[in-house]
Parts: C-alpha cells; sequence; structure tokens
C-alpha cells in the first residue's frame, strides 16, 4: 500500500469514530411519523407509566415515549441505572442520596426532584454511591 492510501483509511476512520461518538449522545424517540432527537445529558430520570414511558429532562421538560422501561433499560448507556420497577436514572444528575427515605435527588438549577429506590435496586444503588463518590472527600457525622 502507499502511504496516501494509507492516510486516508486513517482519516476515514477517524471521521467515523467522531460520527459514532456523536450519535451515541443523542437519543431518536420515534412515533409515526415524528422523530424527537434528546440529548442523553439533558435527561434526569425516566418514569414507567403502564405502556408508555415518561422521561424528564432539564429545565422542566417531560417527554412521553410509546415504549416500555425495559426497552429503555437495554438501549441506554452505562451511566442509567435502573433504582426501581418504575424509575430509571442518569447516575451524572444525581446530587443527593438519602438511604433512610430511600430517596435520590436531582436539582435542575431552580427546580429540584426526588424519585424513590427500593430494597431490591439497592445494589444498584449502592454502586451508584460507589461511582460518584470516589475520590471525594466524604465527611461523616
Amino acid at each position: 500500500m502507499k502511504e496516501l492510501e494509507i492516510r486516508k483509511c486513517l482519516l476515514r476512520f477517524e471521521r467515523i469514530i467522531k460520527n459514532e461518538k456523536t450519535r451515541s449522545n443523542i437519543i431518536c424517540l420515534k412515533s409515526y411519523s415524528d422523530y424527537r432527537f434528546l440529548k442523553i445529558n439533558e435527561i434526569l430520570f425516566l418514569k414507567a407509566d403502564n405502556n408508555t414511558t415518561d422521561i424528564f429532562l432539564k429545565k422542566e421538560k417531560e417527554v412521553t415515549a410509546f415504549k416500555s422501561l425495559g426497552y429503555f433499560e437495554r438501549k441506554l448507556p452505562k451511566c442509567f441505572f435502573r433504582i426501581h420497577n418504575s424509575y430509571i436514572i442518569n447516575a451524572t444528575a444525581v446530587r443527593r442520596i438519602n438511604y433512610n427515605k430511600s430517596l435520590l435527588f436531582f436539582e435542575d438549577g431552580v427546580n429540584s426532584f426526588s424519585v424513590p429506590f427500593s430494597r431490591t435496586y439497592k445494589n444498584s444503588v449502592d454502586d451508584l454511591k460507589d461511582i460518584l463518590g470516589k475520590g471525594d472527600i466524604s465527611l461523616s457525622s
């Protein structure tokens, strides 16, 4: 192979990798002929509602998707954790974990949300606590 051909191949490969990275930051919700694109870092949590899923976004936005919570659990990246039969949360958006009340808290500027977690998924919450607390200073009282 010539050097020029190798450089072209590397540039094509680099472009493909960049496209995949930008695509993985966005999910597409399709409903009939309507397509809605959501940035993953704007999602706070997902809540099951019968056969639909309510997706809570930053800035008081809420979107309804006609898919089950299990579908999203399989499709979303690893920063999303199932913490309840009815909830999946974005780990990067969690601001507080209260084990006494079994609640996770999110803050979005002025607004704050709380989401319950169940004993069944307590191990997921423990993993989340370990991931979020890694390298941070913890002050116990």
